[in-house]
């Protein structure tokens, strides 16, 4: 499979120098397009075998196991060295 990207690769390398030569023929145009459909076909490939690698990895896990029965954590809003948050201006007496 890597031999067939380098072989890619080369191809796209040769295409664009000879396209990009002044007397690399009657018209440069189609070994351009040759080097640009080499090149997406490249990406397409090098896309599909990153997407294959991670489909394949194994789904993060927990390090371990959630007890159901086990409490939430939870500071108290009411232990020493919480500032209590209150609303601007003068609290209206309770009727």
């Amino acid at each position: 499979m890597i031999a067939s990207f380098l072989t890619a690769l080369n191809l796209l390398l040769v295409a664009a120098e000879v396209a990009l030569t002044p007397d690399g023929g009657a018209s440069p145009a189609p070994l351009l397009a040759l080097a640009l459909a080499a090149a997406v076909v490249l990406t397409v490939a090098v896309a599909v075998l990153v997407f294959r690698l991670l489909a394949d990895a194994p789904p993060a896990r927990p390090t371990r196991p959630i007890d159901p029965s086990a409490p939430l954590a939870q500071s108290d809003p009411d232990a020493a060295g919480h500032p209590r948050p209150r609303a601007p201006g003068r609290a209206a007496p309770a009727a």
